[in-house]
């Protein structure tokens, strides 16, 4: 609603009251007075999206402490791409909203155990420090670890990536590579583990046409896609990882490679599931 009211304008040429200027006008002003939705908590008013017609209160409520609460379910994002926060508060992402971790196996959280285990040797040391020490594998002969890994409950149940980090002993020559191997097998709980996989991998970033010794090097691996008897919540996965040594077409670099991490590159689309056994 509004109301009609009178403004007086500055005295006018002939001392008329308008504007300035003005003989015997006034200045008729429409203020518009403020239309209020009101509604109970605090609540914000929702509107119909095509008419605009006052629906009620709404989902949001600014409450007496300055607390902006949202009851149901929130979207932010896109139509396509979101984070969505349920009415029990529980967060999931979708489309591009997802985003990436790293399950991470030290290599020296692995196993030795097995035909030829890898030397452990001095890596970097400060004068007279005790140093580190990291796996060495050798050219000559294949040389593997072993270890398990389980999946985490935030694990969207999409592709992984495995890679390996990894360093030369010393300078290689143009064009040598080093080839990791991860031989698996994976499965969800109440499946049957079936016969190992093996992915492979050569291509290392960053992309040197020769090796520098002591250089972090990163080494992907074929991906891995599971299947519906592998996605499931805390599937495990029992693993090798080798070097190839004995592939004189893949692996040319003729001088150890220092192992210093197994990684799997993962989507997540939650913080952790809903229950303890269902996502």
């Amino acid at each position: 609603t509004g109301a009609d009211s009178i403004v007086a304008g500055p005295i006018g040429a002939t001392g008329a009251t308008g504007p300035s200027g003005s003989d015997n006008e006034t200045m008729i002003t429409r203020i518009a007075t403020p239309r209020v939705a009101t509604t109970v908590d605090n609540t914000l008013p929702r509107f119909d999206g095509t008419t605009g017609a006052l629906q009620g209160g709404g989902s949001i409520t600014n409450d007496d402490t300055g607390n902006v609460v949202i009851m149901g379910t929130t979207r932010i994002g896109s139509s396509e791409n979101y984070t969505q926060i349920d009415s029990n508060g529980h967060q999931t992402m979708v489309g591009q909203a997802t985003v990436w971790d790293d399950l991470r196996i030290s290599a020296l959280s692995t196993n030795t155990g097995g035909t030829h285990p890898p030397g452990m040797a001095l890596f970097k040391k400060n004068g007279a420090s005790q140093g580190v020490f990291l796996f060495w594998f050798d050219k000559s002969v294949e040389e593997e670890l072993y270890f398990s890994a389980q999946m985490s409950h935030s694990w969207a149940g999409t592709t992984l990536y495995p890679h390996v980090h990894w360093t030369p002993l010393v300078n290689g020559t143009s064009g040598h590579t080093v080839e990791w191997g991860l031989e698996y097998t994976f499965v969800s709980i109440e499946g049957d583990f079936s016969d190992t996989v093996t992915s492979y991998g050569k291509v290392h970033m960053p992309a040197d046409a020769v090796l520098i010794a002591g250089r972090h090097y990163l080494t992907p691996l074929t991906a891995i896609t599971p299947s519906v008897l592998q996605n499931g919540l805390s599937s495990m996965l029992v693993c090798r990882i080798f070097r190839n040594a004995t592939d004189e077409t893949d692996d040319t670099y003729d001088n150890d490679a220092g192992l210093i991490e197994i990684d799997f590159h993962y989507e997540k689309n939650s913080e952790g599931s809903n229950q303890q056994f269902v996502k």
